[in-house]
C-alpha cells in the first residue's frame, strides 16, 4: 500500500489498467482507496489516474515520466511473441553450445546392403582412420539385412564436426543404390562411456549373437574387445521367440 503526502493517514493502491483495444497501447497508473482496480478510474481515487503510453517499437510516448516507465515495464505483462522469441534464441544458443560437445554422430539412410566392414572402409577412405572409437550397425535378425542406419563415435568434437559435414549428402556408394546419406547427433546417447554403458549388458553380448551384430571398438584405428558385461546377458528376442538361438 502506498500514501500519497496529501493523504498520509488514508491508504491507497497502485494499479495498472489496460487501454482499449483501439486506442494507443499503453496503460493508466491508478492509485485508488479502494482495495481493488477497476476497468474506470473509480470516482473516489485520491490521485487522478495517470496514463503510460508506449510506442511501437517498445518505447514511451513524451508525456509520461520515467517513474512511469518503471512502473509500468515492472508490472506490465511479457507479450507473448516476445516470450516465444527469447525461448527460441535460448534454444539454439545451447544447441551450439551442445554441438561444440557432441562426438557420436547417427548416419541414417544408409543402403540396406552394405556390411559393417564396407562402411568402416567407405569411412576410412574419406580421412578417419583412428578418428573414431566406437561403431554399431544395427542389423535385422531375420533378414540378415542392415537396417540403413548407424552410429559412430568419433574420438574429438573437431573430428565429429568434419565427419558430419563431410558424410552429410554422401551418395557416392560402391554398390549401386539411390540412397542419399543424412548424417545427425545421436540422441540421447553421446560419448564413448556412454555407449560403453549402453552395450556391455545388451542381449548383442550373448554368446549366440555373431560379430557382425555387434557394435565394436577401436583404439588408434585397431579393434580392441568389448567389455566384459557386468551381469547376466539374456538372449535376444522378437516378442517372445528367441532369435539366433
Amino acid at each position: 500500500l502506498l500514501q500519497t503526502p496529501e493523504q498520509s493517514s488514508v491508504p491507497c493502491r497502485l494499479c495498472l489498467v489496460p487501454r482499449s483495444p483501439h486506442q494507443q497501447a499503453g496503460y493508466w497508473v491508478s492509485q485508488s482507496s479502494e482495495s481493488s482496480c477497476a476497468d474506470s478510474a473509480p470516482s473516489d481515487a485520491i490521485t487522478v489516474r495517470q496514463e503510460v503510453t508506449f510506442d511501437n517499437l517498445g518505447g514511451r510516448s513524451a508525456d509520461s515520466t520515467d517513474d512511469d516507465l518503471s512502473q509500468a515495464q515492472t508490472l506490465a505483462p511479457v507479450p507473448v511473441s516476445r516470450q516465444r522469441r527469447d525461448a527460441t534464441i535460448q534454444r539454439k544458443s545451447a544447441d551450439a553450445q551442445g554441438s561444440e560437445l557432441r562426438t557420436t554422430v547417427m548416419l541414417k539412410n544408409l543402403p540396406n546392403n552394405y556390411t559393417r566392414e564396407m562402411l568402416l572402409d567407405l569411412i576410412d577412405s574419406e580421412g578417419f582412420v583412428g578418428k573414431y572409437d566406437f561403431f554399431y550397425l544395427p542389423i535385422d535378425f531375420r533378414t540378415h539385412a542392415a537396417l540403413g542406419y548407424a552410429f559412430i563415435n568419433l574420438v574429438s568434437p573437431e573430428d565429429a564436426n568434419v565427419f558430419f559435414c563431410c558424410l552429410n549428402g554422401f551418395s557416392r556408394w560402391s554398390l549401386p543404390s539411390y540412397k542419399v546419406c543424412q548424417v545427425a547427433w545421436s540422441c540421447p546417447h553421446q560419448g564413448f562411456e556412454s555407449h560403453i554403458a549402453r552395450y556391455r549388458n545388451s542381449p548383442l553380448m550373448h554368446g549366440a549373437v555373431p560379430d557382425l551384430y555387434r557394435p565394436v571398438l577401436f583404439c588408434d584405428g585397431l579393434r580392441i574387445p568389448f567389455p566384459p558385461p557386468t551381469k547376466r546377458v539374456k538372449a535376444p528376442r522378437q516378442g517372445t521367440e528367441r532369435m539366433l538361438v
